[in-house]
């Protein structure tokens, strides 16, 4: 994680050209992910959340889109 970290930063000062592809792959997700979010959020209205479902699908989302990064706060 430290080495990712450290190849973020550097690759942070400097500008790096859009690579298309890489953005339109990172559209595709991010709207997969809204997509499925509303479903869920559509089958919660339906089924309300003491639906023994509720969670796990909800956890499923989760693990297939969210990585989980410890956030550091800078300048405190």
């Amino acid at each position: 994680m430290e080495h990712f970290s450290q190849l973020q930063r550097e690759k942070a000062k400097k500008p790096v050209p859009l690579d298309e592809q890489a953005a339109e792959e990172c559209r595709k997700v991010l709207s997969a992910f809204f997509g499925e979010m509303t479903e869920w959020e559509q089958y919660m209205e339906r089924a309300g959340f003491e639906d023994a479902e509720a969670v796990p699908r909800l956890l499923a989302i989760w693990e297939k889109y969210v990585s989980e990064k410890p956030v550091r706060v800078i300048g405190l």
